[in-house]
């Protein structure tokens, strides 16, 4: 008895140490772990493709399973020689083969934009090509172009140059009478079949369009499209395409619930007591395999993928992680948004009190309580925290310097502070490089802070704190572009105001930019909110 004790002990130990990093302590992980094995030990050398490369390398880089480095290696060197054989183009065609390398890349760390010599984001600036594959174009070109916050690459031989813009405008066009997607549908080439859509189009439609939910426009489609999706479950769960239920399909709309942040137990996505999980889990096999459909006996490869990145995107949002197409928490082969030591030891200062305002809600009150219970602001003496009001020059010095714990070494150089309430805030903001005097000797602290402004001071904070917040020219008015309004702003201001928007610290107003009018109390509390979550 005890030697085969041993003999279990020794099985069991050996296959945990086979198994990737998880704790396995709920049902997910643990289909998530069987699962990465399998991926692992059927494409031992990644390479190319649609099955057996790029789809594997996310999954696993996403669960952040246990891999060996030079699993990755494997990958790219594979790329890397196929990349020069085909002289940088990947195929004539299919753009989404440009999208689909970028995600990969991107996941574990490697920068798209050198592959070989050739950057492999530049096809996805040339809109009428991206877009020939249907609603699969602007729809994984959105996907590669997020995922590392890249700026659309201006491409010359484009015929009408891409910008985020024109994509969404594209999926919101083709959105279908029944409020979902389908592959040709709205588009030139639809047929009959295209009139009616489908759930696994539709589920990765809501994933581009997410990160642009605040557009109204954008997010009136969403809604749409999650009353389709949810009449389109099926009684156990998954959902089918084309009349059959399949992996994939299910798939695409867990990841697009998890990208919205909704919860697998939402009712409009619960059928007979199954959840989108439950609907998951019932396509998977023995070995951690999946099967295409249910009546299909074996395993499939390209399944199998799939569902270990769909199970990755909802244990990033129960683990409170970035969502799996958001990689800001890889650092990039380039730099771009790999932490500083002195951004790593950021720290807020700790909640001591309870506050409320009677006059700020919603989405507002979450950043103003949150800054107010640690002391970085405060409300008037009235009892309120008048969120429409416009805030000061000093005011917003000492707000970044609460935030930061910044601390002045000299006194504050301009005379019209010498006495001011916030001196020693200015001092700080200014020694900190992040606010500037009117001239060599006035500051003004009672002057209005404009959006512009307030996006220069907080872009310069991030830059401090470890971010690159660099853009070109051309990088800035694509991303300001979107705003009808944007030639308003001044030149000093786009590169400022182009990081904000791309990284969500500026949030746009009725589609306008709006760059030189005064910033809001409530506004500022959320911008500056927002820059603590982009600092992690």
């Amino acid at each position: 008895m005890r030697r085969i004790g041993r003999l279990l002990f020794v099985a069991v130990l050996s296959l945990a140490l086979s198994l990737p990093a998880f704790s396995a302590q709920t049902p997910l992980e643990t289909q998530m772990a069987k699962t990465a094995t399998y991926l692992q030990q059927t494409v031992p050398k990644p390479s190319l493709g649609t099955v057996g490369g790029e789809w594997t390398i996310l999954a696993l880089s996403r669960s952040q399973a246990q891999v060996p480095e030079s699993y990755w290696e494997t990958y790219y060197n594979d790329l890397e020689e196929q990349v020069k054989a085909k002289n940088g183009v990947l195929h004539e065609k299919k753009y989404t083969e440009y999208s689909r390398v970028v995600l990969a890349l991107t996941a574990i760390g490697k920068d798209p934009t050198n592959v070989a010599g050739f950057n492999l984001l530049k096809p996805l600036g040339d809109y009428e090509k991206t877009i020939w594959q249907g609603m699969n174009g602007p729809i994984w070109a959105l996907l590669a172009l997020d995922c590392g916050q890249y700026p659309v690459p201006e491409n010359e031989q484009a015929q009408t140059q891409a910008t985020r813009q024109r994509y969404i405008e594209r999926i919101l066009s083709c959105q279908l009478e029944d409020g979902g997607w389908s592959l040709f549908g709205g588009t030139e080439a639809q047929t009959e079949a295209d009139r009616v859509s489908d759930a696994d189009m539709t589920g990765m439609a809501l994933q581009a369009l997410s990160p642009y939910r605040k557009d109204p426009a954008v997010a009136e489609a969403i809604e749409k499209a999650l009353l389709a999706l949810s009449q389109m479950q099926e009684a156990d769960g998954s959902f089918s395409t084309g009349g059959i239920a399949t992996v994939e399909s299910t798939v695409q709309v867990l990841v697009a619930l998890t990208t919205l942040g909704i919860s697998v137990e939402d009712s409009r996505f619960v059928k007979d007591g199954q959840t989108v999980l439950d609907g998951l889990f019932s396509f998977a096999k023995e070995d951690g395999s999946f099967a295409h459909s249910k009546t299909q006996e074996g395993s499939n490869l390209m399944a199998t993928e799939q569902a270990l990145y769909g199970m990755a995107a909802l244990w990033r949002a129960q683990q409170q992680l970035p969502s799996l197409y958001d990689m800001s928490d890889v650092a990039l082969a380039n730099g771009g948004t790999e932490k500083t030591e002195e951004e790593k030891g950021f720290r807020l200062p700790e909640a001591n009190k309870e506050v409320a305002f009677a006059d700020v809600t919603g989405e507002e009150a979450e950043a103003v309580t949150a800054l107010a219970s640690r002391g970085i602001l405060s409300g008037m003496d009235d009892g309120l925290f008048h969120p429409k009001g416009t805030l000061s020059r000093a005011q917003m010095a000492t707000i970044l310097t609460n935030t930061f714990q910044w601390q002045a070494k000299n006194p504050v150089p301009f005379a019209d502070c010498k006495t001011h309430w916030a001196k020693d805030a200015i001092a700080a903001a200014f020694e900190a490089g992040v606010l500037a005097g009117k001239t060599d000797t006035s500051f003004d602290p009672e002057g209005l802070i404009t959006r512009q402004e307030a996006a220069v001071m907080l872009s310069r904070a991030a830059e401090r704190m470890g971010q690159d917040t660099s853009r070109t020219e051309s990088q800035a008015r694509n991303s300001l572009s979107l705003f009808e309004d944007y030639m308003q702003a001044d030149p000093w201001a786009w590169a400022a105001l182009s990081y904000c928007l791309d990284t969500g610290i500026l949030e746009e107003s009725a589609m306008r930019l709006e760059p030189k009018a005064a910033v809001s109390r409530g506004e500022t509390a959320q911008m500056v909110y927002q820059l603590v979550q982009v600092l992690g």
